[in-house]
């Protein structure tokens, strides 16, 4: 039986869309839920983090079917936590945040004098919301601040191809 999780919910923008956030004890238990969660095999097994973007509906009898206000899942395990792993996965439950309420994250930097200025501060202000929701919720449930053990635990993942340097 996999150890249980510590749960808390990030909300973009103070309503009813949130990012369902479980910090594990240990990344094997993190990973057994991943792939029990979203039937992959070991692809990743070495990530210090994983966030899937989700949506869930609600059926009760008598009612019409309704999208719950779940959009993403952030995972993460106890000892890896720290500011740039969860700015990370937030930066990337944020952009589907955007996506959902009709921001396109790629046209949110104005320039001379195009596109909506008012889009990205929207979007600066949930990212910012959830971070701060985020670290607050850590530290009262006690899983922020080991510094070593999550540096030790970002040297142990493998770096996404985008971030890999070529020899």
């Amino acid at each position: 039986m996999t150890a249980q999780p510590v749960k808390f919910r990030l909300y973009p923008d103070g309503r009813y869309r949130y990012v369902l956030v479980r910090i594990w004890p240990d990344r094997e238990s993190m990973q057994a839920q991943f792939r029990a969660m979203h039937k992959v095999g070991e692809r990743y097994d070495n990530a210090a983090a994983l966030h899937s973007p989700l949506s869930r509906w609600r059926f009760r009898k008598g009612h019409p079917k309704r999208k719950d206000g779940i959009f993403a899942e952030i995972d993460c395990y106890q000892p890896g936590v720290d500011a740039e792993i969860a700015s990370h996965e937030i930066g990337h439950a944020t952009i589907e945040w955007a996506r959902i309420i009709g921001i396109d994250p790629l046209a949110l930097q104005t320039v001379k004098g195009k596109g909506e200025p008012e889009d990205n501060e929207r979007f600066c202000y949930a990212l910012g919301s959830m971070v701060l929701q985020f670290t607050r919720h850590a530290i009262r449930f006690g899983v922020w601040g080991n510094r070593k053990a999550a540096q030790a635990a970002r040297k142990s993942a493998v770096a996404p191809k985008c971030m890999r340097t070529r020899n």
